[in-house]
């Protein structure tokens, strides 16, 4: 396995691109702040490239230590962010020339910005959060644009402008179209939209990503939420069209009441049948529905 302090040749052109960079999270490694740089490379990654904790690769004392694969290149002394971008840079950038400080300095400006957006979100400052994440977007870092737009989304969902968030989620599935994420916070606005139908194919789109999910604890409340959700919506159409079925028993001829009031569930239009078929196939959409319940 080749050891370079600094990388000695780019991915780029290499034929073999890197595909995986793994990070040592052990204990001498850890010390020197392995989980700070994880995070860094996660962050700035393209979509393209795995990062990945790892047990020691050896070498103790003088890490963080990373390896890039396929090539199988030792990295050493990645103890700084700026470290951790250069080396990104080196072995992923975007086709810029590699010796480009303005490109790393980009990026970990990016990064800031994004950083102080997810303490925003999370202090419920979804406004403040998406303009940081806009001027992040704006500088064009040469990877993690994906997470970016993501966050973004989350933000947007936070301010209740769903067809923004659908709009930032489909930017970041369209450069990383096997990112679980953004799928979790598309299912999150359909529920917020009472879409429930779509929300379900969101959720099931994340489990066919990441069948892991399925342990997760806040994937499950999601799950549980969208139930509830959804049979609520159900008994809530049931108890509208038996009011409307009721209230059909005292008319005889008058239709017009129907077009107004009839759930967008009830399929048929009114005007089409006679009195008796309208209460007909209104008592047959309650069934259905009633059927439907857990």
């Amino acid at each position: 396995m080749a050891s370079v302090a600094l990388p000695a040749f780019t991915c780029r052109s290499s034929a073999e691109p890197t595909k995986e960079l793994r990070v040592c999270t052990n204990r001498t490694c850890r010390k020197q702040g392995s989980f700070q740089i994880l995070e860094t490379l996660t962050s700035l990654a393209p979509p393209q490239l795995r990062v990945n904790p790892c047990g020691c690769l050896g070498r103790c004392g003088s890490g963080p230590n990373l390896v890039a694969l396929p090539q199988g290149l030792f990295l050493r002394h990645c103890a700084t962010p700026s470290r951790a971008a250069e080396i990104l840079f080196s072995l992923c950038g975007d086709g810029r020339e590699a010796s480009s400080s303005s490109a790393v300095a980009e990026a970990l400006s990016a990064l800031a910005l994004t950083n102080n957006a997810l303490t925003q979100i999370e202090a419920g400052n979804f406004e403040e959060a998406e303009s940081l994440l806009t001027q992040a977007l704006e500088m064009k870092p040469y990877g993690g644009l994906h997470r970016i737009f993501k966050h973004r989304a989350v933000a947007k969902l936070g301010m209740v402008d769903y067809s923004g968030a659908l709009e930032d989620i489909s930017q970041a599935l369209a450069l990383a179209p096997n990112y679980y994420e953004p799928y979790i916070f598309q299912g999150d606005v359909y529920v917020a939209q009472g879409q429930y139908d779509l929300a379900e194919k969101s959720y099931l789109k994340c489990l066919e990503i990441d069948p892991t999910l399925r342990r997760s604890k806040s994937f499950k409340a999601r799950i549980a939420n969208l139930q509830k959700k959804a049979v609520e919506a159900d008994l809530k159409t049931v108890e509208e069209e038996r009011q409307i079925l009721a209230r059909m028993e005292l008319e005889t001829t008058d239709h017009s009441f129907l077009q107004n009031e009839l759930s967008p569930t009830v399929w048929f239009a009114p005007s089409d049948f006679s009195m008796n078929e309208v209460k007909e196939k209104m008592a047959e959409s309650i069934i259905k529905l009633e059927n439907q319940l857990p």
